[in-house]
């Protein structure tokens, strides 16, 4: 299975009885790879990734950033999506970035959020995602 949020959702639609339901919940609770810092740290392993070059590109201010990194803040969805656009990240994987920070996903529904998914999904800069939010009135990524 993958790593991303779809293989959760094959898992608990397979979910049959409520000790089933009970087992997948205890798991999910204690499950470390839920942690947001582990999972980026995982995500700039795998991707060759530096902490230096992450931090400067999310325009995250640095302290703030390492904390994030080491587990000591949770960082609010913009911060998690400013993290996932600097690192390249896929959709299905910046998707997973939000939950694993917060339980939050980006709604196709919503105008914010579509323009965030359109970022994401042609990996565009932190500054060409805030010039598209602002001319649709939309707001800056915090």
């Amino acid at each position: 299975m993958s790593e991303g949020l779809d293989s959760y959702w094959e898992e608990l639609l397979c979910v049959d009885c409520t000790k089933s339901l009970d087992e997948y919940i205890n798991r999910i609770k204690s499950d470390d790879t839920l942690e947001f810092s582990k999972y980026i740290k995982k995500y700039m392993e795998k991707n060759s990734i530096s902490l230096a070059s992450l931090q400067k590109r999310s325009y995250i201010e640095r302290s703030y950033f390492y904390q994030i990194v080491r587990g000591s803040k949770n960082p609010g969805r913009d911060k998690v999506i400013s993290i996932a656009l600097a690192a390249g990240m896929p959709l299905e994987d910046a998707q997973t970035a939000l939950q694993k920070a917060g339980g939050w996903s980006l709604c196709c529904v919503s105008p914010r959020d579509s323009v965030l998914i359109y970022a994401v999904n042609k990996s565009l800069s932190i500054a060409e995602t805030n010039s598209l939010l602002e001319h649709y009135g939309e707001g800056r990524l915090d």
